[in-house]
């Protein structure tokens, strides 16, 4: 069995491209029931959200964020 994601808050171990996320954003994540969510902060996003399902090992979901250049971003997994 998985350990659950409730609580965690993780970090990137590398920084990405400019304007993504990078080692100075958090994480905060969340799990029920299957279900999973986290808020995140840090580098060029000023917030942004994921929410998503979990089977086993294997997250799928999708994010959206709003970066400091007053851009928004979304993505899908």
């Amino acid at each position: 069995m998985a350990r659950s994601l409730d609580g965690l808050i993780l970090a990137p171990v590398a920084d990405q491209a400019p304007g993504q996320v990078g080692t100075s954003s958090r994480f905060a994540y969340h799990e029920k029931d299957g279900e999973i969510w986290a808020e995140y902060a840090g580098g060029d996003v000023v917030r942004g959200h994921l929410a998503g399902i979990r089977e086993g090992d294997r997250l799928e979901g999708v994010g959206v964020a709003a970066r400091q250049r007053q851009e928004r971003c979304g993505t899908g997994h």
